[in-house]
Order: structure tokens, then C-alpha cells, then sequence
């Protein structure tokens, strides 16, 4: 296995335990680490402390040559994504925290609840009860209405080590008695899997279970916080190319989205963007790359929906136009640079 995140990791688990103990846990996905994570490190966290983990993850960067690039606010009260890049490797790493003291997020889980009684890994790091890992990890797949193939063996082998009991008191929680029965059903049963339809229905419970507990309103205030604090500090970008054939289009799409990994959520081409496709991209963590008819170089990058705000690339000849993965290349430089300065800034305009 390749140990491309241990250099960051290791110090991180380290210090972690020593400045929050109790308060934070490795959610799923730990087998690998702290050699490597194989998507996101996903944690919750729970204290009053949450402001002071951006510092953290600074810290424990600058001692070992990783830096922070990106931040997303995903999820109510406090949730924060964040991506830091190994300067001499190029690796990326994304550290996931899930920070909701009362269970306003999406997947109604208090972070106190799911650092409650962790178990320890080999490598000393915290992980939930058999119990509450199986029910965070189902619930997770049904809000997102994904198919359970993926995390399957985990959810039957985490099952097989969970007190039963528990696990009924958790989903009837989510999901309402008639909720619960239909998944136990499905795990004791064998089937292990819940269909399209299934998951709808259980959906539908989640959402009602929520009204009933009173739950909505605040969510609803919450979120639109939340939306507004990402209007106000964009995290996405979007950039100007100069007018290409469609071939080389598709291959700087492919060329830059590899090099940027998981800095953005997602990186589109649009030949004709409109000005709400441009504002929701930057408000939201996704890359927009624009076909611009009237392309300078000095306009190549816009990093905030108000006028004024863009990066240029410097000095562009014609060579470099037409060379896709030299221009993939300045453009990654770039974005890296604009990444840099709006983060150490939270760029507020």
C-alpha cells in the first residue's frame, strides 16, 4: 500500500488525541489508515472547539509540508470539508468533519451521539460502536439515495458485531418503528439491500419524523445561513478559454480535471455558460471552464461572482494555445495560486 498520506496523518490522529479527546471519531472507511484514505477522511467532531480546527489543520501543515487549498461549509450547523496538498508530492488529502451538536444535518446524527463509546483502532485511532457505525453508514446511503453495493460487507459485517437492540433504537429514531422493521427485516433476513422503492419510502419516514420532532424550520434557517455564507465566499471558480476545435476542448477538460483531483466537486465544460450557471458554480465548489469569444489572458480565472475579481495568467503566446497540456498546466498553476490567495485572505469583497 502506498503510505502517500502518513506524513500528514500520523501527526494529525497524533495530535488530535492529545487536544480533543473524546470528541472525535473516524466515521467509516479507517482500514487504511493512516497510510492512505482511499476518498475523504470522514469525522465527527463534537465541542466548542469546532472554530479552531481550520488553525489545526494549518499547523499541523506547516510542520510537515502540507498545505490548505480548499474549504466547503456542505452541511448544517457546521459542517466543513477541507483539501490540503502535499508541496512536494502533489498528493491530495480531503479531511471531512461533521460538526451538529442537536442533529439539524441532513442525516439527523448529533456528533456527540457518534463519538460516544468509540472504539480504537491498532493505529489509536477513534472509531464508532459497531451499532452506531452500521445505522450512520446505512442512513448516509438512503439520504443520498444510493444503491448499497458499495458499502455492502461493511454494513453485514458491522451488523453481525451490533447489539440489536441498539441498532432498533436508532432507526426507530430516523425512521419511525414501521421504518425500522423494514430494514431489520432486510439484515436478518438475508437480503441485506434495499431496492429504489424502499428507499423512497424511508426517505419520506426521515422527512416526516423530522417535521413531526420540530425539526424543519430550524434546518431551513440554518441552511439558508449557510447558502449565504457560500455566496459570500465562493469556493468554485470559473475560467475563460480562447475558442478551440471541440477536440482539444474535451482534452483540456480531461488534462486539468486530473491534475486538480478533489479541489472541486466537480469540473464542467460548457461551451455557451450562462450567467446562473457561472454563479452557482462559483458559489458552490465546482469548476466552470467558459468558451470566451472576447478571451484575454489577463481575464482567465474568475474567483467571486462581483466584478473586478480575476486572476490572469500572465504573458500567453500563441504556442501555448495550442499546446492543450502546456495550457492545462499554466491553468492548474494559476488556479493553485488563486486557491492560495483567496484561503489565506477568505476573500470577502
Amino acid at each position: 500500500m502506498t503510505a502517500i498520506h502518513e506524513s500528514f496523518l500520523i501527526p494529525f490522529f497524533e495530535e488530535m488525541n492529545l487536544r480533543y479527546p473524546g470528541k472525535w471519531c473516524v466515521l467509516h472507511a479507517y482500514d487504511t489508515l493512516p497510510s492512505y484514505s482511499e476518498s475523504d477522511v470522514d469525522m465527527a467532531f463534537t465541542g466548542k472547539e469546532a472554530g479552531s480546527l481550520e488553525a489545526f489543520i494549518r499547523e499541523v501543515g506547516s510542520r510537515t509540508g502540507w498545505q490548505l487549498y480548499q474549504k466547503l461549509w456542505y452541511d448544517i450547523p457546521d459542517c466543513q470539508y477541507y483539501v490540503v496538498r502535499d508541496m512536494e508530492r502533489g498528493n491530495y488529502l480531503a479531511l471531512d468533519f461533521l460538526v451538529d451538536q442537536s442533529g439539524y444535518g441532513k442525516y439527523g446524527f448529533p456528533s456527540g451521539f457518534l463519538t460516544k463509546e468509540c472504539r480504537f483502532t491498532s493505529g489509536n485511532i477513534p472509531i464508532p460502536n459497531p451499532s452506531t457505525a452500521f445505522c450512520y453508514k446505512l442512513v448516509k446511503r438512503i439520504v443520498k439515495d444510493r444503491d448499497l453495493e458499495e458499502d455492502r460487507s461493511f454494513l453485514i459485517s458491522t451488523f453481525k458485531k451490533a447489539d440489536i437492540f441498539q441498532i432498533q433504537k436508532i432507526l426507530s429514531h430516523q425512521f419511525g418503528r414501521k421504518g425500522s422493521d423494514l430494514i431489520m427485516a432486510s439484515f436478518n433476513g438475508g437480503k441485506n439491500d434495499l431496492d429504489s422503492r424502499e428507499r423512497r419510502i424511508l426517505n419520506r419516514k426521515k422527512r416526516l419524523r423530522t417535521m413531526v420532532r420540530g425539526k424543519m424550520l430550524v434546518s431551513y434557517f440554518l441552511d439558508l445561513r449557510r447558502i449565504f455564507y457560500r455566496m459570500m465566499h465562493p469556493r468554485g471558480m470559473v475560467i475563460n478559454l480562447p475558442i478551440l476545435p471541440a477536440h482539444d476542448l474535451v482534452s483540456f477538460h480531461t488534462a486539468l480535471e486530473e491534475k486538480l483531483g478533489i479541489l472541486f466537486r466537480k469540473v464542467e465544460l460548457e461551451h455557451e455558460s450562462s450567467s446562473l450557471q457561472r454563479f452557482k458554480a462559483l458559489a458552490g465548489s465546482s469548476l466552470l471552464i467558459c468558451v470566451d469569444t472576447d478571451f484575454t489572458p489577463a481575464r482567465a480565472i474568475k474567483y467571486h461572482w462581483k466584478s473586478g475579481t480575476w486572476q490572469g495568467l500572465g504573458q500567453l503566446d500563441f504556442s501555448e494555445i495550442n499546446d492543450i497540456p502546456l495550457l492545462a498546466e499554466r491553468y492548474y498553476q494559476a488556479i493553485l495560486e488563486t486557491l492560495h490567495m483567496r484561503i489565506s485572505s477568505d476573500h470577502i469583497i
